[in-house]
């Protein structure tokens, strides 16, 4: 007799601290959902930008510091909003270990009231029993729900340190994407830059090809006149107009030729720009190619966080699933 009632005992103080585990449970399932649904519902950081090639009258510049005044203000908000709500859970959980030590305390004092007392009848033994087995029923299902719901506690904080990361992550992508667009702008204008240099190229080529084209015909003309005065019957001119015609020719003569000279230079000077614009634009067509291959980097992890927030969206939902069948075991003890 003594034997059951003391088990019995055990039994009854063994479900109250299951009891007491369950609420305690059920108050830590209940901070984490609050948690997690006021950092769900925390605005992101406004990652709108406009156009990098709208226009050139706004300053670029200008531009791009005032869109990281921007986002780094969102996150510093971001970070404050996540340190209170870190702050609240860490008041919560001193809170809870306070009352898990009262209710420590409290079971002691119910082992002390609920043991058994001698003198009991065959009657009350078997009653004992059936207590015995229907509390140890309870127990079973009180232990196996209390684990469902710390393994779902779990998987809730997992989950929610994952979105964290995640979050983070997507800060810095954006971060990235950011910079590359900013390089992309800068190489189209690099771009820019050399068609032009290479119009320019092209067109003092041209004059420097009419200017051949007029030092050869005044060649020409130089030995004609030359083959005409060495013919005896043209030599009646006056000696101070073929002198004249001499100078004037020579002058015509060296001009040219430091036309062709600085002509020459230009072409050299023009052929290394060039050279150089050649390079250039192979290199900013290799980073075109890199910044095209981020960019569809981005946007698959882009995809793999919007179905990342579909399944905290499905964990929530079965969270809150878990939270009624609590309370109507609650109220049903």
């Amino acid at each position: 007799m003594n034997s059951f009632a003391v088990i019995f005992g055990f039994q009854l103080t063994v479900s109250i601290v299951e009891i007491l585990i369950f609420q305690i449970g059920a108050i830590i399932l209940g901070f984490s959902i609050h948690f997690f649904w006021t950092s769900s519902k925390t605005p992101p950081p406004s990652n709108a930008e406009k156009p990098v090639l709208a226009g050139s009258s706004i300053n670029p510049g200008n531009e791009w510091r005032l869109k990281y005044v921007e986002e780094a203000e969102a996150k510093q908000k971001l970070e404050k909003q996540m340190r209170r709500d870190l702050e609240m859970l860490r008041d919560n959980e001193s809170l809870l270990i306070i009352e898990l030590e009262e209710a420590k305390k409290e079971i002691v004092r119910l082992e002390e009231l609920t043991r058994p007392k001698e003198d009991a009848g065959e009657t009350q033994e078997q009653t004992y029993l059936d207590q015995l087995h229907v509390a140890h029923n309870n127990l079973h299902e009180h232990n196996q729900h209390v684990s469902r719901l710390l393994s779902q506690i779990d998987l809730l904080k997992e989950s929610e340190r994952r979105h964290l990361n995640t979050q983070q992550v997507n800060e810095e992508l954006h971060a990235s994407l950011h910079e590359l667009r900013k390089n992309l702008f800068e190489k189209e204008n690099e771009l820019r830059m050399i068609r032009q240099q290479q119009h320019l190229t092209t067109e003092i080529q041209e004059r420097l090809d009419k200017a051949y084209i007029d030092f050869n015909g005044l060649q020409e003309n130089i030995s004609k006149l030359k083959t005409y005065i060495a013919k005896p019957e043209n030599r009646s001119f006056e000696y101070e107009d073929l002198q004249h015609s001499f100078f004037r020719l020579t002058a015509e003569f060296d001009g040219l030729k430091l036309r062709q000279q600085s002509m020459l230079e230009e072409n050299q000077r023009l052929s290394i720009l060039l050279a150089d614009a050649d390079d250039k634009l192979r290199e900013s067509n290799f980073q075109r190619q890199q910044l095209h291959k981020k960019v569809t980097f981005l946007e698959e992890m882009n995809r793999d966080l919007q179905q990342l927030t579909e399944q905290n969206k499905k964990l929530d939902s079965q969270l809150k699933r878990v939270a009624d069948i609590g309370n109507m075991m609650d109220r049903k003890d």
